[in-house]
């Protein structure tokens, strides 16, 4: 939690592992993170930079967005790849979705 002290303000949940019991890629996380945000997996990203992070959404039925900062050649399953966060903006700009 000290790590996101910083941008905690723009966080509406926070779960950790140890309060789900399980870690990635399982989907219990996963799950219980659609649930209190009050939304079916199926209509959800989840982005991730690991491994554990695509195969976990991709398990609980979210999309999987892989945020490579690195640029590495790395294909994990996710639905899309990103090398910075805001890009997630485009994908919803004028009312649009990613498909």
């Amino acid at each position: 939690m000290k790590d996101i002290e910083e941008f905690k303000q723009y966080i509406d949940i926070v779960i950790t592992s140890v309060e789900v019991g399980y870690r990635k890629p399982r989907s219990e996380g996963f799950i219980q993170l659609a649930s209190q945000l009050g939304c079916s997996p199926e209509r959800m990203c989840y982005v991730g930079n690991e491994s554990k992070d695509i195969r976990g959404a991709k398990r609980s039925g979210m999309k999987g967005i892989l945020i490579n900062r690195t640029l590495q050649d790395v294909q994990w399953g996710q639905d899309l790849t990103m090398t910075k966060l805001d890009e997630i903006e485009e994908l919803y700009k004028e009312g649009g979705s990613f498909q």
